[in-house]
């Protein structure tokens, strides 16, 4: 239900290229790179989010994106959140 996950979450989601690294999410969610690689991290933890090596970069993407977007659709009303009412729509439509 935090803020800043939900956006990193929502944005590995997207239908855009991923995984992503830590400068693009960083990029495409608005915050810092320090505050990105913190939620990363307890993403990881929690086991949602995958790391892939790459030379020096890390990338990230969703473990089951699936199950995750079925988590977010399910609990959206909970959220108050334009951004994944829009996000439950495409992934609805896909």
């Amino acid at each position: 239900r935090q803020d800043s996950i939900r956006k990193i979450v929502l944005f590995l989601l997207s239908p855009q290229p991923r995984p992503a690294n830590n400068l693009q999410l960083s990029q495409g969610v608005g915050l810092s790179p320090s505050t990105v690689s913190w939620h990363v991290q307890k993403l990881l933890e929690a086991g949602v989010v995958l790391k892939e090596q790459r030379g020096r970069e890390s990338y990230f993407s969703v473990r089951n994106p699936a199950q995750t977007a079925q988590l977010l659709i399910h609990h959206q009303k909970s959220f108050f959140d334009e951004l994944v009412d829009n996000f439950a729509e495409v992934w609805q439509q896909m």
